[in-house]
């Protein structure tokens, strides 16, 4: 597991995610809004519309970003004090492409710091979780 800690109140983590029998593609959250089979650009479209209803600069947010990169399977969750989106496709991580860029973009407009949210591109597994939380 590698850990980034950027600030006292952030917490950055990148792991291998071993346990594919249990998905996360089968709603491991309660989740009150569900965007999926968008290209990037249409999902950041999407999210700069409704992050500011949702979330102030205050609030604690946790990211969780899945990814199978065998089968191009890739969901993030946004789980804010009082909503969870989930975001199945568009946004992708593990090598620099639009998919990374776009949840690099996302992270950094969530208020996350650049080097945190550089994460993304962290090569290490080919399946993996990336957990950011303040």
């Amino acid at each position: 597991m590698k850990e980034v800690k950027s600030r006292r109140d952030y917490v950055v983590t990148l792991e291998e995610w071993t346990d594919l029998e249990k998905t996360p593609f089968d709603n491991e959250y309660e989740v009150h809004l569900q965007i999926k089979n968008l290209y990037t650009s249409k999902v950041i479209d999407v999210l700069e519309t409704l992050l500011p209803t949702f979330i102030n600069e205050d609030d604690h947010l946790e990211v969780i970003h899945y990814r199978k990169k065998q089968s191009i399977q890739y969901v993030t969750y946004i789980k804010g004090e009082y909503f969870t989106i989930e975001i199945k496709d568009g946004l992708t991580s593990g090598y620099n492409g639009e998919g990374s860029n776009g949840l690099e973009y996302v992270l950094r407009r969530l208020g996350f710091s650049e080097t945190l949210a550089a994460i993304v591109y962290d090569k290490k597994y080919d399946s993996a979780v990336i957990r950011i939380r303040k």
